[in-house]
């Protein structure tokens, strides 16, 4: 779909995961931890999900739990940076010769992974109780 885009071996390709955690485990139920992270794919696979290779994006820690409201403004800045990189950033590389280590590098997203409660929370769907389906909506008949 974008053909300059992958014609560039220096540009990126990343997946957004989120997931929610008890840090105190099962002695404190009022407060959750949730994690956002990227994943790079520009990475062979057995790389993409060893720990020295994932990117910590934000920590949104809450003591009640997540709503889509509260999530939206954790995640409005991380997406507007998203989208300063996919325009793109001047970049400096010094592994290239001198005079050549300047240059453009873009960002895309390209999928997000998540549980049910998460993705129902960042993709703005129910999904708890009656028409909680994603793929059905509204339109689900009983």
């Amino acid at each position: 779909m974008w053909p300059r885009f992958v014609a560039k071996p220096h540009n990126a390709r990343l997946g957004l995961a989120t997931n929610g955690i008890n840090p105190f485990g099962a002695q404190s139920f009022t407060w959750f931890t949730w994690l956002v992270m990227f994943q790079i794919y520009n990475l062979p696979p057995w790389l993409v999900t060893k720990k020295f290779w994932v990117i910590l994006a934000l920590i949104i820690p809450c003591k009640e739990s997540m709503k889509m409201h509260n999530i939206n403004v954790y995640m409005a800045p991380l997406i507007e940076k998203l989208q300063v990189l996919w325009k793109g950033v001047t970049a400096y590389d010094v592994a290239r010769a001198e005079g050549q280590r300047h240059f453009t590098l873009r960002i895309i997203l390209m999928w997000m992974i998540h549980d049910f409660l998460a993705y129902g929370l960042v993709v703005g769907h129910v999904h708890q109780g009656y028409k909680a389906c994603p793929i059905c909506g509204p339109d689900l008949t009983a």
